[in-house]
């Protein structure tokens, strides 16, 4: 292995030495995509040169792919053991070596090994270069710096088009330029890649050099403090040594990313795209076009590639790596499908228009995202070792199909074969639909956390879902945090937003459900109240702690149209709720629990509330209704909270803040979309005030006006709405039906006075 000398760096800004460094490195994209196609031009040359049969030809036109599985399957320890860096440095070698050799090679035997170790160098690259560039990549640039691998892939392909199209009328000896002429940009590479850093993530968690990587995390992250530098390397060393991050590759924990990495790898080459890549001059002569003009066609494939590649590159911080698929996935069946039906009414004139549209399907959808994807689901210390899975599955079925595409040609019909890729691809759309998650602007240690829980579920993104809801059986549902009283104009009256939505709850549900409440009441007049109040709307108050400090209470006041606004006393008995082992088993048989960010505010009830909400089932709602009362609240808290909950309800004010605090930008529905896919969420509720309620669950999203209503109050209006939501995604209803009962529960209470009205007996269910 190579070791790489220290040089001095130019003096750059900190975006342009990212944007060297990402570039450097993904130029053995460069050559990898030059490699891979180069061969198109000479294969048929080759093929009448040595006089190669039908299976001998398929062995040699495979051997580069096949020295790609290998370099795939074991490209991951040198990463690990002798750095990204040098790795890197090292392949640019393999690739001068393949490109002379194969060039001069006298037969096709000394050929095959000569491609093979083309090959090598191209299957480490596909893990390293996309994995340094990931692990120096901030969060928010990171899909398109990454993306730059597949755009240099691209490139490499369509400079091999159009070299090959240059050079094919050079003489008999053609060929051997079209592949020695990759000896020069290998020499390139290499010598640029002595100015890369190392990567600040191997660094930190291979080496336990934690100030050589801080400093590599100072240059990417110009605009972080000294303090926020500190925190993401804090972050690097506690992802690496977290719990479970020592354990096998191959465990349960990880689970999740490894069936994402094999699938993305196997529909990828399951489109058919390297075999149309590899016998594209001899498609397009099937159809009738010589063979001068299949080669200019080939051509127009690099350049359609490119193209579509970077409006892939555009898109993918934009909308997304998981938008990117759908829109691939509709785009391959649509060309595909097409290109099948071209062949079987012999309507040959559109086959190179379909195949055209193919490639840019692949190139915005597939090829924009694979190697992001597999550089971002898998933990630190996997990271190499779930590139290596992704990657060497991709090689090995690009083999397999390279092997067996020339035989499949003449065995069969070309639309049973463009037909049968067609099919492949409904197959992935499924699985996009399904299971694929978005992992835009997520930092690539929570992306950890997200991966690892995922696989400890048992179930997938889609099927994760609440136990199903017997009206049969009572079900058990939790409020946790503030019981307290709001001290209206007029006097006081019975409220705090877990308790509000407790109480709701037990009216719409009756004697079809327990509902218990755990907070803290002072041993004051107030307390006794509190605890009356829960009983007569039937909440059980058995985990109610009472507490030497004064019950909580809130000065509200109403602005002409209803509009609440508080004042919250401090050092309140919901402030100091303590944790009882006793709710251990109560924790075990909860269907569904409310809570809030207001009773966070002081360690030991967020302590316990955390604690809690942990213990309950991950079958259960875990339903948080954000709170923000200003200063009570932090953003530590806030996704303390977000990471434990799969259900969210805020408002149109909170969602600017929460926004804010997690350095979201977009649209209202981009905004949720963002804060589901970051957290893992299965539903999110957001209500807009005059302008009705959104409710997103899953892949669904309905829109609800409010419900028309002289409103007295608008004091426990939000919780009764949560309230009604709960109780509609436990029964599993219709998006639709839960959104208006939500409204419509809503309203009815912004019609009363306080917080816990009786509901009428057309609301409860």
């Amino acid at each position: 292995m190579v070791k790489k000398v220290e040089n001095k760096k130019p003096d750059l800004s900190s975006s342009n030495k990212l944007l060297l460094w990402a570039l450097t490195s993904s130029l053995a994209g460069f050559l990898f995509g030059f490699d891979t196609v180069v061969i198109s031009g000479a294969e048929k040359t080759i093929q009448s040169l040595w006089a190669l049969t039908p299976t001998i030809h398929g062995v040699a036109m495979s051997a580069a792919l096949w020295g790609t599985v290998i370099g795939a399957l074991f490209g991951g320890w040198p990463t690990d053991r002798f750095g990204r860096v040098n790795t890197l440095i090292s392949i640019g070698i393999l690739y001068f070596v393949s490109a002379l050799w194969s060039a001069l090679a006298s037969d096709p035997y000394s050929f095959m090994l000569a491609r093979f170790i083309g090959g090598v160098g191209v299957g480490i690259s596909t893990i390293v270069a996309p994995l340094y560039i990931s692990e120096i990549a901030p969060a928010d640039k990171r899909g398109r710096l990454t993306g730059l691998f597949q755009f240099n892939i691209v490139l490499g392909i369509l400079v091999a088009f159009i070299s090959n199209a240059l050079l094919g009328g050079v003489g008999e000896n053609a060929w051997r330029w079209m592949l020695g002429v990759e000896a020069i940009p290998a020499v390139i590479y290499c010598f640029l890649c002595f100015y890369l850093p190392e990567s600040p993530r191997w660094l930190i968690s291979k080496c336990n050099k934690i100030s050589q990587g801080k400093r590599v995390l100072a240059q990417v992250n110009s605009k972080m403090s000294t303090l926020q530098i500190d925190e993401l390397a804090a972050s690097i060393v506690k992802a690496s040594t977290a719990v479970g991050s020592k354990t096998k590759f191959c465990s349960r924990r990880l689970q999740y990313p490894i069936l994402l990495a094999f699938l993305i790898a196997f529909f990828n080459q399951l489109s058919g795209i390297n075999a149309i890549l590899y016998f594209a001059p001899r498609i397009f002569e099937m159809t009738g076009l010589g063979q001068e003009a299949a080669l200019l066609q080939s051509a127009g494939i690099g350049i359609t590639n490119l193209l579509a590649t970077l409006a892939g590159l555009w898109l993918i911080d934009r909308i997304g790596r998981r938008t990117l698929l759908y829109i691939g996935s509709v785009g391959y069946i649509l060309a595909l499908g097409t290109c099948s039906w071209a062949f079987t009414n012999e309507v040959y004139a559109i086959v190179p228009f379909c195949i055209f549209f193919f490639i840019a399907a692949h190139a915005v959808g597939q090829g924009a995202v694979i190697w992001v994807f597999i550089a971002e689901i898998f933990p630190t210390e996997h990271r190499t070792k779930g590139q290596s899975l992704g990657c060497s599955t991709h090689w090995i079925f690009a083999a397999l199909m390279t092997l067996f595409f020339p035989l499949a040609v003449t065995t069969f019909s070309a639309n049973y074969v463009f037909g049968f890729f067609c099919l492949m691809m409904i197959f992935q759309l499924l699985w996009v639909i399904f299971m694929v998650p978005e992992t835009k602007g997520i930092p690539l240690e929570q992306l950890q956390k997200n991966s690892v829980s995922q696989s400890q579920t048992p179930t997938s993104r889609l099927t994760l879902k609440v136990r199903l809801f017997n009206m049969n059986k009572s079900i058990n549902i939790v409020g946790i945090g503030e019981v307290l009283w709001d001290i209206f104009p007029n006097g006081p009256q019975f409220g705090g937003a877990p308790a509000n939505c407790a109480c709701a709850m037990a009216g719409l549900l009756g004697d079809k459900a327990k509902v218990t409440m755990i907070s803290a009441v002072g041993e004051d007049a107030l307390g006794n109240e509190a605890i009356k109040s829960l009983k007569q709307r039937n909440v059980d108050v058995a985990a109610l702690q009472a507490s030497p400090l004064a019950t909580g209470t809130v000065t509200v006041s109403l602005d002409i149209s209803g509009q609440a606004s508080y004042q919250f006393a401090e050092n309140c008995a919901w402030d100091n709720i303590r944790w009882s082992k006793s709710w251990n088993e109560l924790a075990k048989e909860v269907d569904a629990i409310c809570f809030g960010s207001l009773a966070q505010r002081s360690v030991v009830s967020r302590q316990t509330i955390q604690t809690f909400v942990a213990a309950v089932p991950s079958s259960a709602l875990k339903v948080f209704d954000i709170n923000l009362r200003a200063p009570f609240y932090s953003v530590e808290t806030i996704i303390q909270s977000l990471e434990l909950a799969n259900v969210l309800k805020l408002n149109e004010e909170e969602l600017p803040l929460i926004a804010d605090m997690l350095k979201i930008k977009g649209t209202t529905e981009n905004l949720l979309r963002q804060l589901q896919q970051q957290f893992r969420l299965n539903s999110i509720a957001l209500t807009q005030g005059s302008k009705g309620a959104i409710l997103i669950h899953h892949d669904q999203q309905v829109e609800v006006p409010i419900v028309p209503t002289k409103v007295v109050d608008t004091v426990g209006a939000g919780d009764s709405f949560t309230a009604a939501l709960t109780l509609g995604l436990l029964q599993q209803k219709p998006l639709i039906e839960i959104a208006e009962f939500a409204a419509k529960v809503s309203s009815y209470v912004c019609s009363q006075s306080g917080a816990t009205p009786q509901l009428t007996q057309s609301l409860c269910r």
